[in-house]
């Protein structure tokens, strides 16, 4: 591609998305200040591409409620790119200029965000590169941290 990675042509077309809800438990507890957090309510979404290659992410829902809101945001969202080039860029602005009126915060921005990193996530995949390659990041070796 000729352009700057996500600006312009992708080779792949927005074909829809699929999203879940999930409660995850915790075996840790989070201790916030308005509340114990006992499970994490995530949002999982696969962005589908008419190429057949699917971009994933997932969002931190804080509650079933806002998983839900950020779902059907999502949904609408992609709904208004169906068919559309699946560069980030283009999306992105497209979106934030379609959303201007109402505003684009809380669960919106978090739904808005989403796309993103799933267009980004099946750019990558499509390319056959890490996304952080793709993003132009410098490589670093480091450790994992050891799960308890």
């Amino acid at each position: 591609m000729s352009h700057e990675a996500g600006a312009g042509a992708s080779g792949l077309r927005v074909r829809g998305v699929r999203c879940e809800g999930v409660l995850v438990p915790l075996r840790i507890p989070l201790g916030t200040s308005a509340a114990t957090v006992r499970e994490a309510p995530l949002l999982l979404a696969e962005l589908q591409t008419e190429e057949g290659i699917i971009g994933r992410c997932y969002l931190f829902g804080y509650t079933p409620s806002g998983t839900r809101a950020m779902a059907a945001h999502l949904e609408e969202a992609v709904g208004l790119v169906v068919g559309r080039d699946a560069a980030p860029r283009p999306i992105a602005r497209l979106l934030q200029r379609r959303y201007a009126l109402l505003g684009v915060d809380g669960a919106l921005r978090m739904a808005l965000s989403a796309l993103d990193v799933a267009l980004w996530d099946a750019l990558a995949i499509a390319r056959g590169v890490p996304l952080a390659t793709l993003l132009r990041s410098a490589r670093r070796r480091g450790r994992a941290p050891r799960a308890h």
